[in-house]
């Protein structure tokens, strides 16, 4: 059986991520059953919800967090059925077992609103934050509002996806096809991940190869025979995935996100966005900013 470090490996792993991060704008943790250990798919450049992070940094908020989370993942655990809940800062979040004979791991995901914020929120959360100064107040709040905001019926759709993910996971596991046994497979699964953490640099397929130990041409014909596409779209998809969160939760210029997602100028931007996403850059910031944010409270 694999542990659920090496479950983090697998290539089918980033794929399931790939789709989710396209379409939620979420990350996604892989965790230890007794939830001590974890690992976020997307890499150092994707941090956790800014509102949990700033959270964190009040005295008691690690101890408020661990006391939601902990029950509902045991709970996920013991039951080995998904658990969606609502967490003591009014966050939506999702725990999902992967499991077969035992349970491996869990998936982690959420840290969003069910709706825009509005004063009643506001009113509660200050409640929450009790002694803190109102300074640590507002920017708590603030923060809060920048919350990727989903519906609870593509909550559902989200819900559903982890389940399959996980199952999946679970099934491929005791057929010992998660973690790739012969050099091939791991050298696709470290370009894969190489390309999760360093998508935003001016990649060459040199220093991608240099950094999974194998040659060039071995490497890129090992990504396409064992996952079916080159690597460039594989890089490709990244980058828009990552320019599709930066489109929608900031303000910054088209061109800018499309540097500071590793695009070599914005007319390439433009011309491969628009082939993955039917779309261009400013029209989908419209409409994902109308759907998932709505005007601030």
């Amino acid at each position: 059986m694999s542990t659920w470090w090496q479950l983090s490996k697998a290539a089918v792993f980033f794929e399931f991520y790939r789709l989710i991060r396209q379409y939620f704008g979420l990350d996604i943790a892989i965790c230890r059953p007794d939830g001590k250990g974890k690992r976020l798919l997307g890499g150092p450049g994707h941090e956790v919800n800014r509102f949990c992070k700033a959270f964190h940094r009040l005295p008691d908020g690690p101890q408020m967090c661990l006391k939601s989370d902990g029950s509902c993942r045991r709970r996920a655990v013991r039951t080995r059925r998904p658990v969606r809940y609502i967490c003591h800062a009014g966050l939506t979040e999702f725990v999902v077992p992967i499991a077969d004979r035992d349970v491996i791991g869990h998936l982690r995901c959420g840290q969003i609103l069910d709706h825009v914020p509005a004063a009643k929120d506001r009113r509660r959360l200050m409640t929450l934050l009790g002694s803190a100064s109102n300074g640590q107040k507002e920017i708590l709040w603030r923060a809060y509002r920048q919350s990727t905001v989903i519906p609870p019926d593509r909550q559902k759709v989200l819900l559903l996806l982890l389940h399959i993910m996980a199952k999946y996971l679970a099934i491929a596991d005791s057929r010992n096809v998660t973690v790739p046994q012969d050099r091939g497979g791991r050298v696709v699964a470290k370009a894969l991940e190489y390309l999760a953490s360093e998508s935003h640099k001016d990649l060459r397929v040199a220093d991608i190869a240099s950094a999974v130990g194998a040659s060039r041409r071995h490497m890129a014909r090992l990504v396409l025979v064992k996952t079916g596409e080159p690597l460039l779209n594989h890089l490709q998809r990244i980058r828009v995935d990552n320019a599709c969160r930066q489109l929608r939760d900031t303000d910054a210029k088209i061109v800018n996100v499309a540097m500071d997602c590793g695009f070599g100028s914005v007319q390439q931007f433009n011309r491969i966005f628009w082939k993955l996403t039917g779309c261009s850059p400013g029209r989908w910031r419209k409409k994902a900013q109308s759907t998932l944010s709505g005007p601030a409270q």
